[in-house]
């Protein structure tokens, strides 16, 4: 099973179920398997949303700041700051 691992920044203020995210706030994810996959697809094709934060996030609400292949060993902040 792969890790995907990357961080997303968001552009502008989105309120999801579980929390809020702020204008350029950075999300450092890890996700598993398919999901990841679809995070990162979904950003690359602007197929428009994918599932974040018990909700729904639009494509253009946040911007790929960093993609980490799996196996690849890097620190996420330092690549986020």
């Amino acid at each position: 099973m792969t890790k995907d691992r990357f961080s997303l920044r968001f552009k502008r203020e989105v309120q999801f179920p579980r929390f809020r995210m702020e204008i350029g706030e950075v999300w450092d994810c890890t996700a598993i398997g398919k999901t990841g996959r679809g995070y990162l697809e979904a950003l690359a094709t602007s197929s428009g949303r994918f599932a974040f934060a018990g909700g729904v996030c639009l494509v253009e609400d946040v911007e790929l700041v960093s993609d980490v292949p799996s196996g690849h060993q890097h620190d996420l902040w330092e690549v986020a700051a």
